[in-house]
């Protein structure tokens, strides 16, 4: 007989849908993704002249677990800086191996088997397999389209139980492209910390805003213990693949935190934390020509969506994702529509029930890829439709 090999544990962690899709497009010729959540920019030069010159001036070992000195010193400036806010590095500030890991690593040192957790739906596709391989039970706040995806405040209080011990925020939002207005997110900040839930706000979109809208983020609106926020270098810098993130949180979950670290990942990449430090410090106008070009193409994919037969989209106010309703078009289902613009357009998109129940009907489509590419994607939908 073989071992049993997989816990009870990993059997609660659903397969990614993202994933299954892009396996759905491997072989097929002419394949345009927008799929992928990534900017399709090369991280600026001086940022990847500062990892250089990390290597070259030996750099190449252990770090300290929370990260190098430097890195969270200039965290504080920023959010300093950027929303007059103040933090201890030393005590508040954490990095890791990408915002993912850092909402793992905050998951699991916070959630106990049993406790209610807040999930916005329609939101980012990892949130309920993080809560649900820490024990914890899903109760899901609904972020509804007549709302402009933002949350049903109402609906979110009567959400609330003795049991809830914590509520996921995503503003910017991953996949509508939602985000609120600095009056909405004192609001939604007050509504949790008056219950005394830990708000756990994912802001790696925080900087790709548009239209009236402004960077904000809960931290103005709370303090440091009743929240953590996680970000990370990869949005705004153009820095996916090198892979560092952090949290500003209370001290108490730092020290937690701390202690999973050391024994499962002892520390990142060292070079890449003192690229980090070079984004922060450096030129910062390669954000906003990325979120110009941004603008450009978000600006093309919803107006050409909307011209598209039975197709409505809203228009998103950050991040750089596309969700359109497609109810209305003969595939019906997230999925089949999916499914059949990969095989018949040779198009990639996700499937809104991918990212919660209320996003089925839906669709997110990414325009962080190439204008003509966005163009020719429409017409192909077009063709099918």
């Amino acid at each position: 007989m073989a071992p049993q090999i997989q816990s009870e544990r990993i059997k609660d962690i659903l397969p990614s849908d993202i994933r299954r899709l892009f396996d759905l497009a491997q072989g097929i010729k002419g394949i345009i993704s927008l799929g992928i959540g990534e900017p399709d920019f090369v991280t600026p030069a001086h940022i990847r002249e500062a990892a250089k010159k990390a290597l070259d001036g030996g750099q190449t070992h252990y770090a300290p677990s929370r990260g190098i000195p430097a890195l969270g010193q200039e965290v504080a400036k920023r959010y300093q800086r950027d929303y007059n806010v103040t933090v201890d590095p030393p005590k508040h500030f954490f990095d890791f191996n990408g915002g993912i890991q850092a909402l793992f690593y905050v998951t699991f040192a916070t959630i106990n088997p049993g406790d209610e957790v807040l999930l916005p739906d329609p939101g980012f596709l990892c949130y309920p397999n993080l809560v649900l391989s820490a024990g914890g039970k899903i109760v899901n706040y609904p972020c509804p389209e007549e709302k402009d995806f933002k949350p049903d405040f109402d609906a979110l209080e009567a959400a609330i139980t003795p049991r809830t011990k914590a509520a996921f925020l995503n503003f910017p939002c991953n996949p509508t492209g939602a985000h609120l207005y600095p009056d909405e997110m004192k609001r939604l900040v007050k509504i949790l910390t008056q219950h005394d839930i830990l708000i756990i706000s994912d802001e790696v979109y925080d900087n790709i805003i548009y239209d009236d809208y402004h960077s904000v983020s809960a931290l103005q609106y709370g303090t440091v213990d009743q929240m953590v926020v996680v970000n990370s270098f990869s949005k705004s810098y153009a820095m996916t693949g090198w892979r560092v993130g952090y949290t500003l949180g209370p001290e108490q979950l730092t020290n937690a935190i701390e202690r999973i670290y050391q024994n499962s990942q002892t520390c990142i990449n060292t070079p890449a934390q003192f690229a980090a430090v070079a984004a922060l410090t450096g030129p910062q106008d390669s954000i906003g020509k990325m979120v110009k070009s941004f603008d450009e193409r978000r600006k093309i994919i919803v107006d050409g969506l909307n011209d598209l037969r039975n197709i409505s989209c809203f228009m998103p106010k950050g991040a750089f994702y596309a969700f359109p309703n497609i109810s209305g078009t003969k595939f019906k289902t997230s999925r089949k529509f999916s499914e059949e613009v990969i095989k018949q357009a040779k198009v990639v998109s996700v499937p809104g029930d991918t990212f919660g129940q209320r996003g089925e009907g839906y669709v997110r489509m990414s325009y962080a890829t190439a204008t003509e590419q966005i163009k020719e994607a429409l017409e192909r939908i077009k063709g099918i439709l």
